[in-house]
């Protein structure tokens, strides 16, 4: 879909497919696939006409390029607990990165990674809440740039294309939508940029962000913003019968 909402294109069927995520290089766009019979997501990639599609890594899902193009990371479903693990462009080579995370994004120049993971309760095994962590992509030094002073969780992290901050969705165990928030990734700068979203994705200029989240008729649409949470548009309302993208999620911005 362009910026303005215009030229929707269906590229897969007949399945439940989220979290896209496109190459760098424009020609590829990495995805989750649920099945029902296993219970289970794995990842896939397919060429951005809607041909070549190939299953990358099983067991995983929101899958996330190197800036390069040549590695993801990828969520792990494990037995217990979280993990991410990176993989190569071509399906091989998959590896643990942490075992303490379930969503990452990959920083500009490739050398680090944020992730977002849950806080376990000891005693009770319940999520008490969450964190945004920062590593490096060998999986060394990490360290805590958000956790979350309330019952609730950090989603959907998103490394700004000039490195400058982490967009993320803070959702709150007491009910009600999620918002996006940015914190730089020394933990400072802390700031609330909207209520009412989730997946937000930046602009290659990292001045605007696309997201996900509800209009006041509770219609979920695609909005873009400015970087500072001002100047919401929707970019779908005005989709013929509002086939494809009236319930669409997980934008994600390509250059």
């Amino acid at each position: 879909m362009r910026i303005d909402g215009t030229h929707n294109r269906r590229l897969t069927t007949k399945h439940t497919d989220r979290a896209p995520a496109w190459s760098p290089n424009g020609r590829r766009i990495a995805f989750s696939r649920y099945s029902a019979a296993t219970r289970s997501s794995d990842v896939y990639v397919i060429g951005t006409d809607g041909h070549g599609v190939r299953r990358l890594a099983t067991r995983a899902y929101r899958p996330v390029w190197s800036p390069n193009g040549q590695q993801l990371a990828v969520g792990a479903v494990v037995a217990r607990g979280e993990a991410i693990d990176i993989v190569n462009a071509n399906g091989s080579g998959r590896h643990r990165l942490v075992s303490d995370g379930f969503a990452a994004t990959w920083s500009p120049d490739a050398k680090q990674l944020a992730y977002t993971g849950s806080i376990i309760d000891p005693d009770s095994g319940g999520t008490t809440g969450g964190f945004v962590a920062i590593v490096n992509a060998d999986g060394t030094d990490r360290h805590i740039a958000f956790t979350s002073p309330e019952k609730g969780m950090p989603f959907d992290p998103a490394w700004s294309p000039d490195g400058r901050e982490i967009a993320f969705k803070r959702e709150f165990f007491t009910g009600g939508p999620g918002e996006i928030w940015a914190v730089q990734p020394d933990g400072t700068g802390l700031r609330k940029l909207t209520a009412n979203g989730e997946h937000p994705g930046w602009s290659p200029n990292s001045r605007e962000l696309v997201y996900a989240g509800f209009d006041a008729s509770e219609d979920y649409r695609i909005y873009i913003m400015r970087r500072d949470g001002t100047h919401r548009v929707s970019i779908n309302s005005h989709c013929p019968k509002r086939r494809f993208c009236g319930g669409g999620t997980d934008p994600v911005w390509h250059r």
